[in-house]
């Protein structure tokens, strides 16, 4: 028999705050619910210094609601946590909630599903965490707004310990308020959010921790995520003591094409360093088919890596500024757009400055290196470009293998009124064990498209080699 929803008897069931079954109305005060009502509340709360265990062993699975009310409390800000497990969750509507209205946490172990059309909004004007530790699906978006918290768990199958999140839900996660976490021991922060867009209000975070507690636990850390749009803050953070040796890690962003994501953000993006002597094998990387634009504050320590395919743009205030000295843009096929059009950054430029020896550019398997010129003229200061290093952590030392062509153009938009330079300090390219098959191609254009010639003096689209050494004298491009 086909068990159709009920829309007309909505009502609260209020869990009397103690362990047990939702299929017990004595569990509720009186009478429970049966899991058909798409327009049912849930209320639980009690103090989480006695936490229970609320299971929902329903017949009707999935369970049908509108909403659930977390009305715990936790007066010594402990962090515990009321649990709630069973079978599966169906929000049902459009303005589906959980609403977080105290201090108080709760943990939902169980699968979550969405109704069509249905949406969820985590909300309310409470301090407190909820954690969906149990796999989200269906099509959905889901919404963050008000002071709480939500973080995207795992459930780990005894006796394992760690696990990947369950998630296979498709839609977009927008964060109006409070702030969006992971539970990284399990491992959430890189299979939660998979390629969904994130869309960030202004004050808002989306953030992820390593600790000693990963580190020695030899958890894998990322954080991964698809489209990046609006403001807020993005934090990728390492804590520990300088004794305890903390790798940092990637940020993963995939940006693919959706109508309601514009790729812009231009709040801030934390990548930073490891502690002590941990490994530093963080970076940021982005792939995909959408361009996605960085025009906010950028706190990334090491490598920016732009895939096959994808496109990077850096524009407003965005600059790589505080990369370390070995740190670099790595080409592996994509592009990367320097964009001063509206907001110029001379002279500091927003790649990071390097001495001859330090390489800010280098080419694995090619792509383009584009450097947008302001109306009143650009220059860009960087360090050595490098097509093929040598490796001394092999004995004996080798060449590292480089293939594919890379791209540098320059877009000189202040037409007889001033220059538009892009200057690396060296160039470099080893050889000493294999031969390279890495080209690197320069070129000019106005904003028009049309070909200029590089090299020439005065007011015009240059590309520097150290020295002041004009790379193509007088003609439109070049090759090295």
């Amino acid at each position: 028999m086909l068990l159709l929803p009920d829309f007309g008897s909505a009502a609260n069931f209020v869990w009397g705050n103690g362990s047990g079954n939702w299929s017990d109305g004595f569990s509720w005060g009186g009478t429970a619910p049966n899991g058909t009502d798409a327009s049912d509340t849930l209320t639980f709360g009690g103090s989480v210094a006695l936490p229970y265990l609320s299971t929902n062993d329903v017949a009707i699975v999935p369970f049908q609601l509108d909403q659930i009310i977390v009305a715990a409390t936790d007066a010594g800000l402990t962090g515990a946590s009321h649990e709630i497990a069973g079978n599966a969750l169906r929000f049902m509507n459009p303005g589906s909630q959980i609403a977080v209205n105290d201090t108080g946490s709760v943990t939902l172990k169980m699968p979550i599903e969405f109704e069509n059309n249905a949406t969820l909004t985590v909300t309310g004007t409470g301090a407190g965490t909820v954690t969906l530790n149990g796999g989200v699906t269906s099509f959905s978006d889901i919404f963050k707004s008000g002071s709480s918290t939500l973080r995207f768990g795992t459930l780990p199958v005894s006796p394992a310990t760690i696990a990947s999140s369950d998630n296979r839900w498709i839609g977009r996660l927008q964060v109006n308020g409070g702030t969006v976490r992971f539970n990284n021991n399990a491992q959430s922060g890189s299979t939660a959010l998979r390629a969904n867009p994130v869309i960030l209000s202004a004050g808002t975070v989306l953030s992820i921790k390593r600790d000693n507690g990963d580190q020695t636990g030899n958890y894998a850390t990322s954080l991964r995520f698809g489209t990046l749009s609006g403001s807020g803050s993005v934090q990728a953070t390492v804590t520990g003591l300088l004794a305890q040796n903390i790798d940092n890690y990637d940020v993963v962003i995939t940006a693919l094409m959706d109508p309601q994501s514009s790729g812009v953000f231009d709040g801030t993006l934390t990548l930073p360093g490891p502690i002590g002597s941990g490994n530093d094998s963080g970076k940021l990387i982005v792939r995909g088919d959408m361009p996605q634009t960085l025009s906010g504050t950028l706190n990334i320590y090491k490598d920016v890596v732009v895939g096959r395919g994808a496109t990077l743009k850096l524009a407003g205030n965005a600059s790589l500024a505080s990369q370390t000295t070995n740190a670099a843009i790595i080409f592996n096929g994509g592009t990367f757009v320097l964009d001063n059009t509206a907001n110029n950054i001379d002279f500091i430029g927003r790649l990071r400055d390097g001495a001859v020896s330090s390489s800010t550019v280098e080419s694995i398997g090619g792509g383009t290196l584009s450097l947008v010129g302001n109306s009143s003229g650009t220059t860009e200061l960087t360090g050595r470009l490098q097509l093929g290093a040598l490796n001394t952590k092999v004995i004996p030392s080798e060449s590292k293998p480089r293939s594919g062509q890379l791209n540098i153009g320059v877009t000189h938009n202040a037409g007889s009124a001033a220059t538009t330079n892009l200057r690396f300090q060296a160039y470099s390219r080893d050889q000493s064990t294999l031969q390279q098959f890495a080209s690197v191609d320069f070129s000019a254009k106005n904003g028009a498209g049309t070909t200029l010639p590089l090299g020439v003096a005065g007011n015009n689209p240059h590309i520097f080699l150290s020295n002041g050494l004009f790379l193509v004298p007088t003609n439109a491009g070049g090759l090295l």
